[in-house]
Parts: C-alpha cells; structure tokens; sequence
C-alpha cells in the first residue's frame, strides 16, 4: 500500500499480522488492533499474557504502508 493510501478511519488487512484501524494520521500513524494473528503477548509489567485485541499502536507511515 501506499503512504497516500492511508486514511483515517480506514481498516486496513495486512495479510500478516491482522485488520487494523487507522485513529488518527500525521507523521505517524495511530492505530486500533481490531484483529491478529497473535491475540496475545506477553506483558513484562503485567507478567502475564495478555490480549493485544482492541489496544491502539503508534508506527511511523511507512511502517504502517
């Protein structure tokens, strides 16, 4: 996908890791886990796993593209 291609709002499938939805879009990238291949990853402040479904990530825009 293109960089230009990156809306806010949008959902977007990446073939590996899951559907996400895009929150907000500047120089980086805010986005939604909506779904994933990994539901879950291990918490080092938690120690223990938990589930990734429904937390926001922060990439730059190429990353996310």
């Amino acid at each position: 996908m293109k960089i230009t291609d990156i809306q806010t709002g949008g959902i977007y499938y990446d073939g590996k890791f899951g559907v996400r939805e895009v929150v907000s879009k500047g120089p980086r990238v805010t986005y939604k886990i909506l779904a994933a291949k990994n539901e879950t990853e291990y918490s080092y402040a938690d120690k223990e796993t938990v589930s990734i479904i429904g937390t926001s990530r922060t990439c730059d825009l190429a990353s996310f593209a």
